[in-house]
């Protein structure tokens, strides 16, 4: 059985919508915009490394990998689809590049 997914507002970038089976709705955000805010997040721990207290940057590290995570996730829901990606990916580096951080 196919269910639908209800919007419950779409006025904006980030539309809200109730999934079928889940209590309380989520949030639909476009890819290029998730793109945007993990590529800001690797700014981050680049600009920041050495600079600030380890928990302090172990908060950024974690918050990087969560999305580091929907990101792939997304990039391979496309792929399987034959979607393009909306934007090009250029990242030098991933947060694999900080997981000493974790030791």
């Amino acid at each position: 059985m196919n269910k639908s997914a209800a919007i419950i507002n779409n006025q904006t970038n980030c539309s809200v919508v109730q999934m079928p089976d889940r209590k309380f709705p989520g949030i639909v955000l476009q890819g290029d915009s998730l793109n945007i805010i993990y590529s800001n997040l690797m700014k981050v721990l680049e600009q920041t490394e050495g600079k600030i207290s380890k928990e302090e940057f172990l908060i950024i590290l974690e918050q990087a990998e969560l999305i580091e995570g929907y990101l792939n996730q997304y990039e391979k829901s496309l792929d399987e689809s034959s979607i393009e990606l909306p934007y090009s990916k250029s990242f030098n580096k991933t947060t694999k590049d900080y997981k000493h951080y974790w030791e």
